[in-house]
């Protein structure tokens, strides 16, 4: 097209067209990007146990059980509860308070 004078109908359809099928190609290239940050399905997972709840007096024991072990890891403190040390974790930063019972 020139940018001395007016288009015309048939140039401007035809750069329409041109548009069209770079847009078209900037899709499929998406698309295929996309595509390329799929995880991959697992191929086995864990099962789901579902957690004793957090009560007053579990997470009232596990903070002063923990204060009392300063050098203990929390996946030791937690076996001794019989709950995991993400538990532990949440109960030590206030996440998780407890229920009452």
């Amino acid at each position: 097209m020139s940018t001395q004078t007016k288009p015309t109908i048939p140039e401007i359809r035809g750069r329409m067209l041109e548009i069209t099928g770079e847009i078209i190609k900037l899709t499929r290239e998406l698309a295929s990007l996309a595509n390329l940050t799929k995880r991959r399905p697992p191929t086995r997972r864990a099962p789901r146990v579902k957690s004793a709840p957090v009560t007053k007096a579990l997470a009232y024991r596990v903070k002063v059980y923990a204060r009392d072990n300063p050098r203990m890891h929390m996946r030791d403190i937690g076996r001794v509860f019989g709950i995991d040390q993400g538990r532990v974790s949440e109960i030590l930063s206030g996440f998780r308070n407890g229920r009452s019972t």
